[in-house]
């Protein structure tokens, strides 16, 4: 996608959208039940981003273990928090992949409802188009 070139906002966006999600009570009460951390891998432009219960991590400090780990295009991760790809399609066709228990992953279907809910505005902050 042409509106993502400079990784800065990028990692700024991403931040700010898990930072919201994981200040809902019952999304960080799910992610701890879990015990789980997710690694998303993201190119065009590259970045990484690492969340749990507690924290969201991007740069470099974001390449650590973690329970799951996602990579996918910027376009994809847009597309999905945008509601405009699902979970499910994305990994079937190929444009997600995923490292780790599918299943735990699937478990967090909620939480996506609610990121889905915040991305718009953090969209709309930063001056890119859904």
């Amino acid at each position: 996608m042409a509106q993502y070139k400079e990784g800065e906002k990028e990692a700024l966006m991403a931040t700010e959208l898990w930072t919201a999600v994981l200040k809902i009570p019952e999304s960080s009460a799910m992610v701890r039940r879990l015990g789980l951390s997710v690694r998303s891998e993201l190119r065009d432009p590259e970045m990484y981003l690492w969340i749990d219960a507690d924290q969201v991590i991007t740069g470099e400090a974001a390449k650590k273990d973690a329970v799951i780990v996602l990579k996918m295009s910027w376009g994809v991760f847009h597309d999905i928090y945008s509601g405009n790809l699902g979970l499910t399609p994305a990994i079937s066709s190929g444009k997600m992949k995923v490292r780790g228990p599918l299943l735990t992953l699937l478990k967090l279907v909620p939480l996506l409802g609610e990121a889905q809910k915040i991305w718009p505005d953090v969209c709309k902050k930063h001056n890119v188009k859904i």
